[in-house]
């Protein structure tokens, strides 16, 4: 059931401020350990059974390291010091996840995992202390002690599954702000499943938008609360915001179907959806103010696969990969005044990647390339730098204590 108008107004309302009773709690004093400052970025192979390290100082490889079979997924601890990378063991019936030290650029522990397919997602909580492994096949989690690299529980998020289409029991993961919780959206169960980080145990099961069999899903949450969203595509032309908090969720139309990725953007509360859709009249970013629950369109060329934040510049930054008007195309866009600001096209040899980034002082756009190399833009010029040799076939580009960039 579509929520009323006042539960729209309790969830926008959530998002502009605390409430006048939250100072008032007490809050325990916890010690956050030494920071590393922010270098190196991890490139996961997914043919040559390695990851590259990248110095974002010199922009150059630093190290490369073999892991295991297609390297595919991964996460990065918030201090700076470790790296998680997960390789599909599916042929064998394992999966493994990798620890590799950024201080040394050495492997220093690794969990091993029955699993009948690849994970789809690698997470780890805000806190540190727990990773969250889901698989792609089955729609199981496992939630692992991120130090020690052993398994604390296994939860089956997806009974009816049964091994079907892998695709179809694909969880998207994403932890609380506190750590306790975590938030699994199975597109194929129409549905978000609240899981405990403690043992496993699902708590709750919110609705999810209708599905018509769409295979994908995403998520992401908003701060300071627990409001996340999620998007089945490509036929349903809405996202579902929630709050957790308030136990309220309000369905958000889009002007066009088809979305191929949506950013909740920190701090200015626009939530920003790009389209896969091959019509002309959908060559726009859709930019929705959760504020004043207006839309914004700013032109842009088609099939806008990822949308990358940069909160330095206050950018939002695009991929174009098939109907781009002269080739594989990279767009930034001024979130300020909501105008386009640059279209930058990529090497004719290289077919654009998954999973960009930028570096952590937001001077640097890395974008890999299907040509065995990671493009390095000039986030101020936007201007081409270099282009970085990496193994074969890299699948994104991870920043050094900072989350995983997501689908």
């Amino acid at each position: 059931m579509k929520p009323s108008r006042m539960a729209f107004a309790v969830l926008t309302s959530a998002l502009i401020g605390l409430t006048a009773t939250t100072h008032l709690v007490a809050q325990p004093v916890q010690i956050a350990p030494a920071q590393i400052v922010p270098r190196f970025a991890v490139v996961p192979n997914l043919n040559s059974g390695d990851v590259s390290i990248l110095d974002t100082i010199s922009n150059t490889e630093a190290a490369r390291i073999p892991v295991g079979t297609r390297p595919e997924e991964v996460a990065m601890s918030r201090d700076g010091r470790f790296a998680y990378v997960s390789t599909d063991g599916a042929a064998f019936g394992q999966l493994r996840i990798v620890k590799i030290s950024l201080i040394n650029q050495t492997v220093i522990n690794t969990i091993t995992i029955n699993g009948n397919s690849a994970l789809v997602e690698l997470e780890i909580s805000p806190n540190g202390r727990v990773l969250a492994a889901a698989e792609i096949r089955s729609g199981t989690l496992y939630l692992i002690n991120a130090g020690t690299m052993t398994l604390q529980s296994t939860t089956v998020l997806c009974p009816s599954c049964g091994g079907g289409n892998p695709i179809f029991a694909a969880p998207r993961v994403h932890f609380s702000n506190n750590s306790q919780q975590l938030y699994a959206a199975l597109p194929v169960e129409t549905a978000l499943q609240v899981v405990a980080t403690s043992n496993g145990a699902i708590l709750n099961t919110l609705p999810g938008p209708p599905n018509f069999g769409s295979p994908y899903g995403d998520i992401k949450v908003l701060q300071p609360f627990d409001q996340f969203v999620w998007v089945s595509h490509p036929q349903n032309q809405f996202v579902r915001l929630y709050d957790v908090i308030n136990g309220v969720f309000s369905d958000i139309a889009l002007t066009f179907n088809s979305p191929s990725d949506i950013e909740l953007i920190q701090g200015s509360n626009l939530l920003v959806a790009g389209s896969i859709q091959s019509d002309p009249q959908a060559d726009f970013l859709e930019v929705f103010d959760l504020n004043t629950a207006t839309t914004t369109l700013i032109p842009s060329n088609e099939e806008q696969r990822q949308l990358t934040f940069n909160p330095q510049l206050d950018e939002l930054w695009t991929t174009c990969i098939f109907s781009c008007g002269g080739g594989n195309r990279i767009e930034a866009f001024d979130l300020a005044t909501l105008t386009p600001l640059a279209s930058i096209t990529m090497p004719a040899s290289a077919f654009v990647g998954t999973f960009p980034s930028f570096s952590p002082n937001g001077r640097f756009y890395y974008q890999p390339q299907s040509n065995n190399t990671v493009l390095v833009v000039n986030a101020v010029t936007k201007a081409i730098v270099t282009q970085i040799p990496v193994g074969s076939n890299p699948r994104g580009v991870y920043m050094q204590g900072a989350s995983q960039p997501k689908e």
